[in-house]
């Protein structure tokens, strides 16, 4: 396995959550403004710098991912690093979960969706399924449907159906987007119209800090349904091959675009705006809780690992002391806000997690401040689960689903 790469090989193990920093080139504000650089960029690292002595900050700390891309990196290279990896789980049952994280104006809109001469994540990831389902021939057949989720001021609304709130329930354990109406895409056309759609319906409003600043939490959420053909319809002979190849399985991938943070000082945000802003700080500050509990958790697990390993050891004795006094959470807050609540079945450990953050050099407490919520981002264990169906019932509802959509699409095409 190449260093950095996310470990999939064997997903009934622990794994851990990936984290990429991406840093933006400087803008025409930072430009006009003689901004300094307050942090060199290693291949996997950054560390403070100090721009008056023009050199590394002496004994400061060294931040370091398991990637880290430069200005100059396109994004299609964050695509294969990052995101590529938990697109194919996804293929065989495995939810994923890709969260673009970072302050105001640091860049993480254009990781998602892009510009004329550099394509998006989300576009780069519809090519990405698109093409891998042309290229399979075991004769299974796909049904992908596309929701988007808005988190405005505490609000969860359906941004395909008319802004109808959404009740997030839950249902055998996991949390539920119910009233969310999700559109079947075919191809690569009807994708095209939906990533529209998300940029025209998103609340955007304009800052000191950014023109076209997110008002609002974005989550993306595509379901991939799988089923086995080869059998002609039998139930009883798609079972024989699930060894091989689940007769149905399904993957829930979520992409995650974060409002980003900001200080009233700074945006000089009045009224509605310093009300939106108000709401972002307040959720975001609960998911950096929600993710330092995990980390910590993540920490005790270790601990306890290691004292099974070595039945008769001083070692053994010391690693329980620890465990006894390291700190556990009663609770992890996720009820604390409708993001975290959402986000609650992934961070819990039932996806493969690649975050993206991104800053820029030119600032120091922000792009500290987001280095530092990294850091414990990687420290969260997970341990995805496939999600794999064997009853006839699931599997003749997903044939009548089929035979519907095909006879949709040829009316349509």
């Amino acid at each position: 396995m190449e260093t950095g790469e996310l470990d999939i090989s064997s997903p009934s193990e622990m794994t851990k959550v990936s984290v990429a920093v991406r840093v933006r080139p400087l803008i025409e504000r930072e430009k006009k403004g003689d901004a300094q650089i307050h942090w060199q960029i290693g291949p996997q690292d950054l560390r403070p710098f100090d721009p008056e002595a023009k050199r590394i900050v002496p004994n400061s700390s060294t931040y370091t991912y398991d990637h880290v891309f430069t200005q100059s990196t396109q994004t299609q290279q964050v695509y294969d690093k990052v995101v590529s990896p938990i697109v194919k789980q996804a293929f065989k049952g495995f939810n994923g979960t890709i969260l673009c994280y970072g302050q105001t104006s640091s860049g993480k809109t254009h990781t998602l969706y892009g510009s004329n001469d550099d394509k998006g994540i989300i576009l780069l990831f519809a090519d990405h399924l698109f093409q891998q389902i042309k290229a399979d021939e075991t004769g299974r057949q796909y049904i992908i449907k596309v929701g988007l989720i808005e988190i405005y001021n505490e609000k969860v609304s359906d941004l395909l159906n008319s802004y109808n709130p959404i009740e997030l329930q839950e249902r055998d354990g996991s949390i539920v987007p119910h009233g969310l109406e999700e559109l079947t895409v075919f191809d690569i056309d009807d994708w095209k119209k939906v990533t529209e759609r998300v940029q025209r319906e998103r609340k955007i409003g304009e800052t000191r800090m950014n023109k076209e600043s997110s008002r609002s939490h974005t989550i993306l959420r595509v379901t991939i349904e799988s089923f086995d053909l080869t059998s002609n319809g039998s139930f009883d002979e798609a079972q024989e091959n699930s060894e091989q190849s689940p007769p149905l399985t399904t993957a829930v991938l979520h992409f995650v675009d974060l409002a980003g943070s900001e200080k009233q000082s700074q945006t000089g945000a009045e009224g509605e705006r310093f009300r939106e802003q108000v709401n972002i700080n307040m959720s975001l500050s609960v998911l950096s809780r929600v993710i330092q509990q995990l980390s910590e958790q993540a920490s005790v697990s270790s601990f306890e690992g290691r004292s099974s390993s070595n039945d008769h050891s001083l070692a053994k004795a010391m690693v329980n002391s620890m465990v006894r006094t390291a700190p556990r959470p009663r609770f992890i807050n996720f009820r604390d806000s409708k993001l975290t609540r959402l986000l609650q079945n992934s961070l819990n450990g039932n996806a493969y997690i690649s975050m993206v953050c991104n800053v820029t050099i030119a600032s120091f407490e922000e792009t500290k401040s987001t280095l530092l919520f990294a850091q414990q981002a990687k420290k969260i264990q997970i341990r995805p689960k496939q999600n794999r169906f064997s009853t006839k019932s699931e599997y003749d509802k997903k044939l009548k689903e089929l035979h519907w959509l095909r006879i949709v699409c040829s009316l349509l095409y």
